[in-house]
């Protein structure tokens, strides 16, 4: 506090910027060197994501981390602010509190030597606001991350799942062989796309037209699903399971990583969300009826 004051004292502008310093004390200000990142609870270790040579991100050995929510995590840790100091008489108690039952963030770099490490948890108080503070510091302080609607604590609480990497088809007009939409209710507008002779052949005979079908198969490029469901505690996958399906959506791509397969349950006129399965590794998911609309073509969609 003596530190601050001399700022005060000594011109406006000096203030400021030391002002702006104690807001981002909590703040990681590159990024770019962050390597790994390790959240614990009680002692132990809940969960860390490790930096790979592409720049993408891997959770606990073993999950591809999806790009956005990679990009949510660094801004979050890249805005945190300082709203104030914890009053005086509690510091002690909630400095107690945070060791006992909050989150311990550790940040690392490169040379695994740590930028950072603190406790946080949610302040009860207020909902938008979280409390932190370092090992070594007697004061704990309010933050959160301006423009963020969730609590911080949100995100680094979230289950495995919700990191996973969403994109189920990451192909274009390009390097897809073979699309087939198979309806189990109406096999009419079934259709297979398959490439032959320099460009695609519609059910192995009708020549379909050329920008309707590029324009289609690009659709395939980066496609995202919303969400995936837990089949452990989820009673809809259970349901799921003994629905029959609407249709499967399958792709053959030069490059086998990239093939796949869906299934697609029934949904009514008014659902805002899809429910679908991924037959590569048996997950459920849901995703936007929005999106999932532009690939449920029919076979006439492409004369």
């Amino acid at each position: 506090m003596l530190c601050l004051a001399i700022f005060v004292l000594s011109g406006l502008n000096d203030s400021r910027k030391q002002n702006d310093f104690v807001e981002n004390t909590f703040a990681l200000a590159d990024t770019s060197n962050l390597n790994r990142l390790v959240i614990e609870k009680d002692g132990k270790v809940v969960s860390y994501f490790q930096k790979l040579p592409n720049g993408a991100f891997k959770l606990n050995d073993s999950i591809a981390v999806d790009a956005q929510m990679t990009e949510i995590l660094l801004k979050v840790f890249s805005k945190i602010k300082i709203k104030r100091e914890a009053p005086a008489s509690r510091a002690d108690s909630i400095k107690s509190e945070l060791e006992k039952s909050g989150y311990k963030i550790s940040f690392y770099n490169q040379a695994q030597e740590i930028i950072k490490s603190f406790y946080i948890n949610k302040y009860k108080g207020n909902p938008e606001f979280a409390q932190a503070f370092y090992p070594n510091d007697e004061v704990p302080y309010l933050v959160n991350v301006p423009g963020f609607q969730n609590n911080i604590v949100d995100l680094i609480s979230l289950n495995a799942l919700d990191w996973k990497d969403r994109i189920v088809f990451n192909s274009n007009w390009r390097s897809i062989l073979e699309v087939e939409i198979e309806y189990f209710k109406n096999a009419n507008a079934s259709f297979l796309l398959k490439y032959k002779n320099g460009f695609f052949d519609l059910n192995n005979s009708a020549k379909p037209d050329t920008a309707k079908v590029v324009n289609y198969l690009n659709s395939y490029s980066q496609f995202r699903i919303g969400a995936y469901l837990d089949a452990k505690e989820n009673i809809l996958t259970d349901s799921l399971k003994l629905t029959k399906p609407f249709c499967r959506i399958r792709i053959i791509d030069i490059d086998q990583k990239n093939s796949n397969s869906l299934i697609i349950y029934p949904y009514q006129k008014n659902d805002a969300l899809i429910y679908g399965k991924n037959e590569r590794n048996g997950e459920f998911f849901m995703v936007p009826r929005s999106i999932v609309a532009e690939l449920l073509a029919s076979k006439d969609s492409f004369l």
